[in-house]
């Protein structure tokens, strides 16, 4: 129940308890002197029955809303009785159905405002049984209860439509209450799983980067433990394999540099890779006097890390058989490298040399063929050798 029409019914009792009180004894006293001896008993009961539902508890809004109501009709009936048009009965029934509106709902309100109506025409059968004595005329009677149907029926109307667009109102207040309330519970649900996730999240990249900082150790270690190895190797051929293998760990080392300078888990900037791997591979291999230079066109691009580990080794081998094989006897070459993006969305890497060429598969060079096969593989790619006028590499794959 609402709180407001508590509130209302108390603040009526309260005034009605008052007043009451202020006009109980000349209006008694007026009474009993014309011998009206049943208003008399009315008027105190009425104000004992206000008194009474003044001091009821609020929990029993509906029986004080009845009693109240009642009260004024019973009232009003015995008022509009025994005093006529002239007495204070019309407007205590005029207060009935305004007072069932408010309290008891329209259904009530109806009935209400029928009877009440109704009664007030019942005064014509007062004039014509002797129960009203005087000047008052059926039309008289007629008139005002025509006015009392038209004013109460439109008070009532109002009233009506006035609490039931309130409901209305009402209504749709809780409902976008109770929606917003289920939208913040939501939204702190989200908010708190969002909080768990990116608190897993950060204590995941935590334990990567301390991975990434291990794996940056252990390949250093290795490749003092190979340099080592290299230097106690009696025989060239497990000298040069060494190399080679060094020369390829270094490479992924160059990945793993990359990956924790830059705080990148999957992604590689293709440039700043291969840039450095190139360069690195000049400074270990390339020549004092310059008789062999290195053009490179790297184009900006990203790159997952299971691509560009396997394209970054595939650098290596050529790069490495180029310095070694392809220029002997101190004869001036050059080598190219270019990875680019074509119009068709797959990458195309090649390395180039205008060296001697490799006139047979069996030739020491080709050993690492069978490697860079095999990392061509990894990117789902396809390779392509020339042997004309040098030796060249492509090898075209998509991201």
């Amino acid at each position: 129940m609402s709180v407001w029409k508590k509130n209302v019914i108390q603040i009526i009792l309260i005034l009605v308890s008052c007043f009451g009180f202020l006009i109980y004894i000349p209006s008694v006293y007026l009474a009993w002197q014309q011998g009206l001896g049943e208003v008399v008993i009315l008027d105190t009961l009425a104000l004992l029955l206000v008194w009474f539902l003044l001091l009821l508890p609020n929990r029993f809004y509906k029986p004080k809303s009845y009693f109240l109501v009642s009260l004024i009709f019973i009232l009003g009936c015995l008022l509009y009785t025994k005093i006529g048009l002239g007495g204070a009965g019309i407007l205590w029934l005029f207060l009935v159905p305004v007072f069932c509106g408010i309290f008891l709902g329209r259904i009530i309100t109806f009935w209400s405002y029928v009877i009440t109506s109704l009664f007030v025409f019942l005064g014509i059968f007062f004039i014509h049984y002797k129960i009203w004595t005087g000047s008052i005329t059926s039309f008289q009677v007629f008139v005002v209860g025509a006015n009392f149907t038209f004013l109460c029926g439109i008070l009532t109307f109002l009233i009506l439509e006035i609490l039931n667009e309130a409901r209305k109102q009402r209504h749709l207040l809780l409902t976008h209450k109770n929606t917003n309330k289920k939208l913040q519970n939501k939204i702190f649900a989200y908010t708190e799983k969002e909080s768990k996730l990116i608190e897993s999240l950060n204590y995941k990249e935590t334990l990567f980067k301390e991975i990434q900082h291990r794996v940056k150790n252990n390949i250093h270690l290795i490749l003092g433990m190979l340099n080592l190895d290299r230097e106690k190797a009696e025989s060239e051929l497990a000298k040069k394999t060494i190399e080679s293998a060094i020369d390829r760990i270094q490479s992924m080392g160059i990945v793993q540099e990359y990956l924790f300078l830059n705080d990148s888990y999957k992604v590689i900037q293709t440039k700043e890779y291969l840039d450095t791997l190139v360069n690195h591979i000049f400074l270990s291999y390339g020549r004092q006097d310059g008789s062999i230079q290195v053009n490179y066109n790297i184009t900006e691009a990203l790159l997952s890390v299971d691509k560009a580990i396997p394209c970054g080794l595939i650098l290596n081998e050529l790069m490495i058989n180029s310095f070694k094989h392809a220029f002997p006897e101190n004869r001036k070459g050059k080598i190219t490298v270019s990875f680019q993006k074509s119009d068709s969305g797959y990458f195309i890497l090649e390395i180039a040399d205008n060296g001697i060429g490799q006139k047979s598969e069996k030739s020491k060079s080709m050993a690492g063929m069978s490697l860079i096969q095999a990392f061509c593989l990894q990117l789902r790619g396809e390779i392509e050798i020339e042997k004309e006028n040098g030796f060249l590499v492509r090898v075209r794959f998509f991201p």
